[in-house]
């Protein structure tokens, strides 16, 4: 890593260690802050587009997770994604995995369990809506299962109620071609996560939501509406979780007395 990447890894470095109180604050007690930033940490790393991003915008995004009770970056949680803003500037954003949104539902006391599955031409699939509402699915064992069909998600109630969304290929794609990034991003590198995550946002809409969930959602809905092709600059990056001690993330440049002030949570990201 070049020096100049150096320092600018140790200003992040210096700025979410000078955070970590507030991100503590926000975290619910069982969550660990130290893990977080880390994991911020080593998206960067794996990342060059965001080393171009600006500190503020990347503490934001770790404020964000925060405030969602969001522990990981990457699979599962918190996607760090560069952007372009208005000014031409890159900035980081965030962007919730649909992992993370069904952790989120799940924190509901009234909400048992949520699933979300995809349907290929040669798998089994029957659903039946009613009174007693039934979702089985036969996965094909094959290579090749074919192409998509559709994608359904489904919870069910402390009370017993199943509640159940289906939605085909073609009604996915329909929200898609809204969104200004439907021919960049995610959308085309992880088409069917982001359909699972369009049909579990649909399934919300018939469930007891918090909080949080609320939240994630209308961060998304706003991404979608604001962020276009001409805005993107690089891709998610996987940060697989860690098994084995890190190294020590060099940090030249501690001293974090010229780090902009830090937004606090609550102001747009």
């Amino acid at each position: 890593m070049e020096s100049k990447e150096l320092t600018k890894l140790g200003i992040l470095k210096g700025l979410l260690e000078k955070s970590r109180p507030s991100i503590s604050a926000l975290l619910p007690k069982h969550l660990n802050p130290e893990r977080l930033i880390r994991f911020a940490l080593i998206a960067v790393q794996r990342q060059p587009e965001l080393m171009e991003c600006t500190s503020t915008s990347i503490l934001n995004c770790v404020i964000k997770a925060s405030e969602l009770g969001i522990e990981t970056i990457g699979p599962g949680g918190m996607w760090i994604v560069p952007f372009r803003n208005k000014q031409g500037q890159r900035e980081a954003t965030p962007i919730v995995d649909y992992r993370a949104l069904m952790a989120l539902v799940r924190r509901s006391k009234e909400v048992v369990c949520i699933d979300v599955g995809v349907v290929y031409e040669k798998d089994s699939f029957d659903y039946q809506q009613g009174t007693n509402t039934n979702i089985l699915h036969k996965r094909y064992l094959g290579k090749d299962r074919g192409e998509i069909l559709c994608f359904y998600a489904f919870a069910k109630l402390a009370n017993g109620e199943v509640k159940a969304e289906i939605m085909g290929k073609d009604e996915v794609d329909v929200i898609r071609n809204r969104s200004k990034a439907s021919a960049v991003g995610p959308w085309v590198t992880d088409y069917t996560q982001m359909g699972k995550k369009t049909v579990i946002k649909r399934l919300c809409n018939y469930l007891p939501l918090n909080e949080y969930v609320i939240q994630a959602i209308e961060l998304d809905q706003r991404l979608e509406e604001e962020i276009g092709i001409d805005d993107l600059i690089g891709e998610a990056v996987e940060v697989k979780a860690i098994k084995e001690p890190q190294k020590k993330i060099a940090t030249p440049a501690d001293d974090t007395s010229d780090v902009p002030p830090m937004r606090q949570p609550g102001d747009e990201t």
